[in-house]
């Protein structure tokens, strides 16, 4: 990234979203969509960019999030962020071996 590209972020404490700290790490995006709203809505040229987001692998998991009282909901937390953040396109990638 370059050094003139101002960032922000946020750390969750552990290296990836575990099940036990799943109500933290929902607080943690919905306080980035909420700081990414902000900032387009102050600036023009940030909100028609558009916003590129890199996650865990953690997140190919389908039930990691998922609560004991809704044992059949598949990748929840990917369900929040593509709420929170309005997101209309999700690029999938994944690393092939030969």
């Amino acid at each position: 990234m370059a050094s003139d590209v101002p960032t922000l972020g946020w750390w969750y404490g552990h290296l990836e979203p575990t099940t036990k700290g799943v109500d933290v790490w929902r607080k943690l995006v919905s306080a980035m969509a909420q700081k990414v709203a902000e900032r387009c809505d102050r600036d023009p040229t940030v909100a028609a960019s558009g916003l590129i987001m890199d996650t865990s692998s953690a997140f190919a998991n389908p039930t990691l999030g998922t609560k004991k009282d809704d044992p059949k909901a598949r990748y929840t937390l990917i369900a929040q962020a593509v709420q929170e953040f309005n997101s209309t396109y999700i690029p999938a990638f994944s690393h092939l071996r030969d």
